[in-house]
């Protein structure tokens, strides 16, 4: 696992790459600590959409604020969560399809 936090124009993203792990509770409840000092916490984990909208969700009820996650490429998450920030990688098609619509 590895964090990241990156400052990009005066924001701070709290980047969270979590290849091969699960969140936990326990990962939440960091981020709620350290919502406060951050702008952004974007999501870029390998678990499945459901996983990920489980433990975004769980994020939620813990008071975590909506307009600071960031959702990796996954547009269908981004709209079921009713979420409105999403990062795309470089060159995305996706991203420019997306941007037009």
């Amino acid at each position: 696992m590895a964090f990241f936090i990156v400052e990009i124009g005066g924001i701070f993203i709290f980047i969270a790459i979590t290849y091969h792990k699960q969140l936990t509770r326990d990962d939440l409840q960091h981020y709620k600590h350290i919502e406060e000092a951050i702008d952004g916490l974007l999501f870029r984990t390998s678990m499945n959409k459901e996983e990920t909208k489980d433990i975004i969700q769980s994020l939620l009820q813990l008071g975590f604020s909506k307009d600071k996650i960031i959702i990796h490429s996954d547009v269908t998450l981004l709209e079921d969560l009713h979420l409105k920030r999403i990062h795309f990688k470089e060159n995305d098609t996706t991203a420019f399809t997306y941007k037009e619509a």
